[in-house]
C-alpha cells in the first residue's frame, strides 16, 4: 500500500567548523535510503519506524548554518526542530566553554519564544559526532561503548549545570535531547559484523523527526485553539451585558486551555518508546512535571483520556525510577569480591521484580538491560573463577615439585625457568575486563599469595644456587659469591670485590634477605657445603688484604702491637666499604645472628688488653694420634709472663674424673684448682699451656704455642698443641692434628675469623 506524504519538516543544523556537519547530513541522507526513502525537491523523504504513530512518509529539508560566537537564531524561522553539533572527541574544557555559549543561544531562543508565545516542546538535538575518535588502540566494542555513554553524561551533566532555563511543557519552553553518532566504527578487539550504517544515525533520525513532527502537529493544533479562544473573547465582549457569569466561564475555559497547551507539550517532546522516554538524568525532572500538572487544580476538567496520559507516565517514571535505585544500590559483577557475594548478587538481581504493567515494553530501557547484562556476566565470572583457581593451582604444584628435589642439577634450573615463563602469563586474554575481575576473587587470591611464596622461595633457591656456583657455567662469571684461588691472587682485589658487589645489588635486589634458613631442609646439606667453601675462601682473602695493609703499614717488620689499631681504623675507612659489605652479606647467609665479619676485627684489632677467666676445659685426644692410648699424666697449666718482663705467672688445672670415650677417641675435663683473679692479658704478653702425657711408660707433652700472631697469643688455648718429647724440647715434636681443648666454663676472648697468619720474610 502506498503511504501518503506529510508536509515538509523544516530542520534546522547548526554548527562550528570541523565539527561534522557535512559528514552528519550525508550519513541522515544514507539513512533515508535505507529506510526506502528518496530525494525529492524538499530534500529527504523519511520513512518512520514501523512501530511509529506517524502513518505517512515525511519530506525533510535541511538548513546548515556555520556556527560563530555572533550567530543568532529567529524565533520566526518555520522551523520544526533545531539540531546543535559538538564534537565529542573536544577536551571536557573545550566541551564547557561551547555548551555555555550554545545555553546563552538557546535562552535568547527561548525568551523571544516565550514573548510570541508559541507552543512549548521545541525540539533540539545536542548531537556529539565523532565518537569513533574517542576509542584507543586495543579497546573492546563494550569498553567503547561506556567511554560513549560517560562523555554523553559529562555533556549532559555540563549542560544541567548551565542549562536553567525553564522546561515545563509552557509557551516557549525547549525540549533538549542529547544523541551520540560517529560515520565510522573504529577498529576494536572485538569487532563484530556490523549493520552497514553509522553509528547512532538511526536512533537520531527516528527520534528527532518524529518528535519535531508531533511539535508541529502539536503547534498547528494550538493555533486552532488559540483562534477559537479569541473568537469565544470576542463573542463574550460582544456578549458582555449577558453577565459576568459568561466572563468567569471564559476565563475558566482560558485556564483549561493552558493546562491543556502544558499536557500537549510534553506529550510532544516524550519519546515514542520506553528506551527513549526513560533514558538519560532528566528522570527526576519529568516526574515533577508531572507532578505538578496532575497537582494542578484544572487536572480534574481536562479530558479523560489526558488525565488517564498523565497517570499512566507518573507510574511508568516512579516505578522505573524505583527500578533503577535498587539496581544502584547493588554492586556490579566485575566489583565483587568472592564466590559468596557473586550469589548473593545474583539472587538479589532476580529478586528485582519488573511491574507487569510495564515488564514487555521496558525490555530495551537502560536499567532493565542492564540487569540482563549483569545476570549474564555472573556465570561467566563464576566459570574465570574457577579456570583462575586451577591456573595457580597447577603453578604451585609444579613449584612444590621442584621444592622437594634433594638435589640441584641443570635439569632443575631449566624446569624452573620454564615456571617462571609459564608464571608470567594470565588464565585471560589482556582486554577480558570480566574474567580479569576473577583475579580479585579472596578465593583465587588465597591460590596465587600460596603459587607467590613458593616462587619466591623457588626464585631465592636459584638464585642463591647460582651466585654460590651450584648452578650455572663456571665461565659465566656469575657465581658472585664464590671466588676462586686466582681471585686470591687478582692485582687489583678490592676492584673486583667492588664489581661483583655492584653486580650482586643489580642483579639480585634481594640479595640482603638471603639466608640458609630459607633453604628447604631437603636442599640444605648442598647449600651449607658450598656457603663454608664460599665463606673460608672469602675470609683467606679478607684475611690476605689485612696483611698487605699490615705490611704497608709497617713494611719491614717484625710485628709491632701498636700497628693494629692503625689496621682497624683502616678497615673502618669509607674507602673499603665495598669489602665490608661483601664480606658482611656472604658470612650473613649462613650465620646470620653471628657478629659483622669486620665489626669484630675492627673492635678486637683495637683493643690493647683483654681478660682471661678459663674456669675448666674439655681435652679431647682422637685414638688416631698414636698407635697406642694417650694420657694425661699430670695437671694442664697455663703460663703468662707480661711482655718485658721475666716473671712468669701459672694457672694449674687438674683432671676432674675419668675421661669419657665416644668412638673417635677419649675427652678428658680439667678444671681449675683455685678460684685465683683472672690473666690480665696485654696484646704482645707471652702465653703458652702445657699437659704431660704417658704412652704406656713413654713420657710425652702437649705443648699450646701455636698462634696467628705473636701479639694475641691467647688464641694457643684454643689450637691443637704441639706433640713432643719434654726432654728434646716443642720443636723436636708436630702438631697433634685433631686435639682439642674447648672452654666449658669461665670465659676467653672471642679471636676473630679475619685475624690474618702474621709473618715477614
Amino acid at each position: 500500500m502506498t503511504r501518503s506524504v506529510g508536509q515538509t519538516l523544516e530542520i534546522v543544523v547548526l554548527g562550528p567548523t570541523g565539527a561534522g556537519k557535512t559528514a552528519l547530513l550525508n550519513s541522515l541522507s544514507i539513512q533515508a535510503k535505507n529506510n526506502n526513502s528518496t530525494a525529492g525537491s524538499a530534500g529527504l523523504l523519511f520513512t518512520p519506524s514501523a512501530n511509529s504513530k506517524i502513518a505517512v512518509d515525511l519530506p525533510v529539508q535541511f538548513h546548515e548554518i556555520e556556527y560563530s560566537d555572533s550567530t543568532n537564531l529567529d524565533p520566526k524561522w518555520k522551523a520544526d526542530g533545531l539540531i546543535l553539533i559538538l564534537d565529542a572527541s573536544s577536551d571536557v574544557t573545550h566541551l564547557e566553554q561551547r555548551l555555555s555559549n550554545l545555553v546563552d543561544l538557546l535562552g535568547t531562543l527561548q525568551s523571544r519564544r516565550q514573548d510570541q508565545f508559541l507552543v512549548g516542546g521545541f525540539p533540539i538535538g545536542i548531537v556529539l559526532t565523532k565518537c569513533d575518535l574517542l576509542a584507543d588502540t586495543l579497546m573492546s566494542y563494550s569498553e567503547w561503548m561506556q567511554r560513549i555513554e560517560n562523555r554523553k553524561e559529562t555533556v549532559r551533566k555540563l549542560f544541567d549545570e548551565n542549562y536553567s532555563l525553564a522546561d515545563d511543557g509552557g509557551f516557549g519552553s525547549l525540549c533538549v535531547e542529547i544523541y551520540t553518532t560517529s560515520t565510522h566504527l573504529p577498529d576494536v578487539t572485538d569487532k563484530v559484523k556490523q549493520r552497514d550504517e553509522p553509528f547512532g544515525i538511526r536512533p537520531l533520525a527516528q527520534d528527532l523527526f518524529e518528535t519535531a513532527y508531533f511539535h508541529r502537529e502539536e503547534a498547528s493544533r494550538s493555533n486552532l485553539r488559540l483562534a477559537r479562544a479569541v473568537f469565544t473573547s470576542a463573542v463574550a465582549l460582544a456578549l458582555l451585558l449577558l453577565g459576568v457569569g459568561v466572563l468567569v466561564v471564559t476565563q475558566t475555559s482560558d485556564v483549561q486551555l493552558a493546562l491543556e497547551a502544558k499536557v500537549d507539550g510534553f506529550q510532544a517532546r516524550e519519546g515514542q518508546t520506553a528506551s527513549s522516554r526513560l533514558a538519560g538524568a532528566q528522570l527526576s525532572k519529568k516526574r515533577s512535571e508531572l507532578l505538578e500538572l496532575r497537582n494542578d487544580p484544572e487536572f480534574e476538567q481536562l479530558a479523560r483520556d489526558k488525565q488517564n496520559y498523565i497517570a499512566k507516565h507518573l507510574e511508568e517514571i516512579e516505578a522505573y525510577i524505583q527500578l533503577r535505585d535498587d539496581l544502584a544500590r547493588l554492586s556490579q559483577p566485575v566489583k565483587t569480591r568472592s564466590l559468596d557475594d557473586l550469589n548473593r548478587l545474583e539472587e538479589s538481581l532476580k529478586n528485582l521484580s519488573l511491574p507487569k504493567t510495564f515488564e514487555k515494553d521496558w525490555a530495551q530501557t537502560e536499567v532493565v538491560q542492564a540487569r540482563e547484562k549483569y545476570l549474564s556476566e555472573i556465570p561467566t565470572l563464576r566459570t574465570a573463577v574457577t579456570d583462575a583457581r586451577q591456573f595457580f593451582s597447577r603453578l604451585k604444584n609444579r613449584g612444590n615439585e621442584l621444592l622437594f628435589v634433594t638435589e640441584l642439577t641443570p635439569e632443575w634450573d631449566s624446569n624452573f625457568r620454564k615456571l617462571q615463563v609459564d608464571s608470567n602469563g594470565s588464565p585471560f586474554a589482556s582486554g577480558d575486563r570480566l574474567k580479569l575481575a576473577a583475579l580479585d576473587f579472596r578465593e583465587v587470591e588465597v591460590l596465587r599469595s600460596e603459587w607467590n611464596r613458593a616462587l619466591e622461595k623457588l626464585r631465592t633457591i636459584q638464585e642463591l644456587a647460582v651466585t654460590l656456583g651450584i648452578l650455572g657455567n663456571p665461565s659465566d662469571n656469575k657465581s658472585l659469591l664464590l671466588l676462586s684461588e686466582s681471585d686470591l691472587q687478582s692485582r687489583d682485589p678490592l676492584r673486583m670485590i667492588s664489581d661483583r658487589l655492584t653486580r650482586l645489588k643489580r642483579d639480585y635486589p634481594g640479595v640482603d634477605n638471603w639466608s640458609l634458613t630459607a633453604i628447604p631442609d631437603n636442599l640444605r646439606p648442598q647449600f651449607q657445603s658450598r656457603w663454608v667453601r664460599a665463606n673460608q675462601l672469602a675470609i683467606q682473602f679478607g684475611q690476605q688484604m689485612l696483611l698487605d695493609q699490615l705490611k704497608s703499614i709497617n713494611p719491614t717488620g717484625p710485628e709491632k702491637t701498636f700497628d693494629w689499631p692503625k689496621l682497624a681504623e683502616w678497615l673502618n675507612a669509607n674507602s673499603e666499604r665495598d669489602l665490608r659489605e661483601y664480606l658482611h652479606i656472604l658470612h650473613r647467609i649462613g650465620q646470620p645472628t653471628r657478629e659483622d665479619l669486620c665489626d669484630h676485627f675492627s673492635r678486637f684489632a683495637a683493643t690493647a688488653s683483654f681478660s682471661l677467666n678459663p674456669k675448666s676445659f674439655r681435652l679431647f685426644i682422637p685414638d688416631a694420634l698414636r698407635e697406642f692410648r694417650i694420657r694425661p699424666a699430670g695437671k694442664l697449666t697455663i703460663n703468662h709472663r707480661p711482655s718485658g718482663s721475666d716473671k712468669t705467672t701459672t694457672w694449674s688445672f687438674r683432671e676432674d674424673g675419668d675421661g669419657v670415650r665416644d668412638k673417635n677417641g677419649i675427652s678428658y675435663l680439667f678444671a681449675l684448682e683455685s678460684n685465683g683473679s683472672p690473666i690480665s692479658y696485654s696484646v704482645g704478653d707471652l702465653l703458652w699451656a702445657e699437659l704431660p702425657l704417658k704412652e704406656g711408660e713413654k713420657n710425652w707433652q702437649f705443648s699450646w704455642l701455636r698462634s696467628r700472631t705473636t701479639s694475641f697469643q691467647f688464641e694457643r688455648l684454643l689450637r691443637e698443641p704441639r706433640f713432643h718429647d719434654p726432654i728434646k724440647g716443642a720443636n723436636s715434636g708436630e702438631w697433634a692434628e685433631g686435639v682439642k681443648m674447648i672452654l666449658t666454663e669461665g670465659s676467653l676472648p672471642s679471636v676473630p675469623e679475619l685475624l690474618p697468619i702474621v709473618h715477614w720474610p
